[in-house]
């Protein structure tokens, strides 16, 4: 009988167990495999599943929009209603595209390895309601999630299964409703509600400026609208009629549509059905639905289920749905899962200045200052130790997604194990400084180990702003072509990236600046040739102004980091 382990937090005696995948294993035993110290073994490795990433994408891309041309239409009829499918996109494909690439990858996990009696799988027992969400906001990319779905897949293929321990899991906090606060907001939107009535334009959540805004409206003669989350009442989750309704919706042969259909009972928020009705009464009660109104965001169309549901509403007045770019990577990593969606949605995706369909529209950086202010700037750090700031990305502990990142615990390591060894090689000649998000440890499930490093590296935990804390360094490394690169080459202030090239790849129209980005040492694909290089230089700022790198980030900003001058004229085009 082998034995085997869905978490090292069950109670059990792991002696002789096997791990079931590499988010079982401590950070310490990943060091010691790198180090080629200590062989690993576990059930399932999921770095071997996804090694055509993006054929498994093409794959997923097809189920979405096969579910979807499916749910649909099944929602339609059991709320009476007959809207088109530019309406429920907007409501359902930011669920769809962040559930089905996360139960997908538990399902290949699961469905890769053939039956053997002989295998005893070990994990939490949970209770299937306390899994059903009342809205997307809701849903959480952490252990439970993972192992209960996981779980579902076992059981679907009758692996054997010992679930050793109740855990109960509060996904829905109940809240006392805060009247003295909600009820001014429904005053305000009831008495202010006619002064909508002819188009408008909505800025939601949108990343501009207040000053900006305040300048747009004051020009255009139009009335700021301030959004907020009304409470609407929840209804009880019936389970019955959830079985009942997608009972025999699909009776293909394909396994995994089965496997998805069979627990999509439990995957629908609760907004999408019991409670779709009383979301959109509150939606047409207080907030504003008419003809042509265009909205724009750079974060709400995601998980805010209330706000989806309003620009649902307005779309079939004609309304027009503009989304905005809120970070890096658009644009450049070969899969973008979340880019191919938003295009989807919405009218426009407003870009920072790349274009590579009709979808989207040159727009710029909201909140950046016209870049010429920024060019070569001076040394900070003349006579002293020169200072470098190492920039840690988080990413998840568990497999959710599909994507040019690191996807897997392993692959999410190795970049740490990689970092503390360029902060080893360098700290005898530079002041070391590792920069990590200390918000978004809860978030990922995935906090930094500092023991992993040594002692000589400092940490900064990114509360402060990251453009009041750039300027202080000589260089800045970077292990993610992601807003961060973006933002401190925008600055003008010297950025190095080392990324791992059978992981982070980008698509072929960035082929131009990855190549000149390689050949003036700002992109690395080996940490060793970065130390080298790091260590060779006396004065990062010769290399960087340069007229050559320097000609080179202009372009390079230019498209995926856009600023300009008279914003409210790019405005009125869409306006």
């Amino acid at each position: 009988m082998r034995r085997i382990y869905l978490s090292k937090k069950l109670p059990i005696n792991f002696k002789n167990a096997l791990p079931f995948s590499d988010w079982c294993l401590e950070n310490k035993e990943f060091f010691d495999y790198f180090k080629k110290k200590k062989k690993i073994k576990y059930f399932s490795n999921i770095n071997n599943h996804l090694k055509n990433k993006k054929k498994e994408y093409t794959v997923v891309k097809k189920y979405i929009k096969f579910i979807f041309n499916n749910i649909y239409k099944i929602l339609n009829e059991y709320h009476h209603v007959n809207f088109n499918k530019k309406y429920w996109k907007i409501i359902l494909f930011p669920w769809l595209n962040i559930y089905l690439p996360f139960i997908y990858i538990k399902w290949k996990q699961v469905n890769t390895k053939k039956f053997d009696k002989k295998n005893v799988f070990y994990s939490f027992k949970y209770n299937d309601q306390d899994f059903i969400i009342d809205s997307l906001e809701k849903f959480k990319f952490d252990e439970d999630e993972n192992l209960f779905y996981l779980n579902k897949a076992l059981e679907y293929k009758k692996f054997k299964l010992n679930k050793i321990k109740k855990k109960k899991i509060i996904r829905q906090k109940k809240t006392l409703k805060n009247i003295f606060y909600l009820l001014p907001w429904k005053v305000y939107y009831v008495c202010f509600k006619n002064l909508y009535k002819k188009k408008n334009i909505f800025f939601i959540n949108s990343n501009f400026k207040k000053i900006d805004l305040i300048h747009y409206y004051l020009r255009n003669l139009k009335i700021p609208f301030i959004f907020k989350n009304l409470d609407y009442k929840k209804n009880p989750t019936n389970i019955d009629i959830r079985k009942k309704l997608f009972k025999n919706v699909y009776i293909g042969k394909n396994n995994f549509l089965n496997f998805f259909f069979s627990n999509l009972y439990l995957i629908i928020p609760k907004s999408y059905l019991e409670d779709f009705k009383n979301l959109r009464q509150l939606v047409k009660k207080y907030y504003p639905i008419n003809e042509n109104n265009k909205f724009l965001t750079a974060f709400e169309y995601k998980k805010n289920d209330i706000f989806k549901f309003w620009v649902a509403e307005n779309s079939l007045l004609r309304g027009k749905y503009f989304i905005i770019q809120h970070g890096g990577a658009f644009g450049i990593d070969q899969i973008n899962n979340e880019e191919d969606y938003i295009k989807q949605i919405s009218d426009k995706f407003l870009t920072w200045g790349w274009k590579d369909s009709n979808k989207c529209f040159s727009f710029y950086h909201q909140r950046l200052k016209i870049r010429n202010n920024f060019i070569k700037t001076n040394s900070v750090n003349k006579n002293q130790k020169k200072k470098i700031l190492i920039i840690f990305h988080h990413f998840n502990r568990f497999v959710t997604r599909i994507s040019s990142q690191p996807n897997t615990n392993l692959e999410r390591l190795r970049k740490i194990y990689n970092l503390s060894r360029i902060c080893s090689n360098l700290e005898d000649k530079f002041e070391i400084t590792v920069r990590y998000r200390s918000t978004n440890e809860k978030i990922w499930d995935s906090a930094i180990d500092k023991k992993l490093f040594s002692k000589k590296t400092k940490f900064d935990d990114g509360k402060e702003n990251l453009e009041k804390v750039i300027f202080n360094y000589d260089l800045i490394i970077q292990d993610a072509n992601s807003t961060t690169f973006l933002e401190t080459c925008y600055f003008n202030v010297p950025s190095i990236l080392v990324l791992d090239k059978e992981i982070q790849k980008s698509r072929k129209s960035f082929s131009f600046f990855k190549k000149n980005f390689i050949k003036k040492n700002i992109f690395f694909y080996n940490h060793e040739d970065l130390v080298n290089f790091v260590r060779s230089k006396n004065n990062f700022r010769l290399w960087w102004n340069s007229q050559g790198i320097q000609n080179l980030l202009k372009k390079f900003c230019k498209l995926y980091i856009n600023s300009i001058q008279d914003k409210n004229s790019i405005i009125n085009k869409i306006a």
